[in-house]
């Protein structure tokens, strides 16, 4: 009878986490950037050639995400970093060269 209860405790254990990643999936559902999480497991073999199994067990969790729009993103957001820098520094020079006195003739 314990074996039963072991294996209906990795059972329900399993279940636990399983809900705590759904619960996270859905609070960040419209977080910006947020990919959702699986709840990765296997099973648990009996412990003698006759025994049914022993359950289950989370191995992982994984990060459901694209590493192509990933990519896309990082990139995206260094060309903007980039310009918006340039432009900063290229504000500062057109200020210094349009002020009186700094005309060449």
């Amino acid at each position: 009878m314990s074996n039963l209860t072991q294996i209906a405790y990795s059972g329900v254990r399993a279940s636990e986490i399983g809900l705590s990643i759904t619960g996270q999936n859905t609070s960040n559902v419209n977080t910006p950037g947020f990919s959702r999480l699986s709840v990765l497991t296997s099973s648990l073999g009996g412990q003698g050639s006759l025994s049914p199994g022993g359950g289950v067990k989370v191995t992982g969790i994984r990060r459901m995400s694209d590493d192509f729009l990933n990519q896309q993103l990082w990139r995206a957001t260094t060309a903007q970093n980039y310009y918006s820098n340039a432009q900063q520094y290229l504000g500062a020079l057109e200020d210094l060269m349009s002020s009186d006195g700094a005309s060449i003739s």
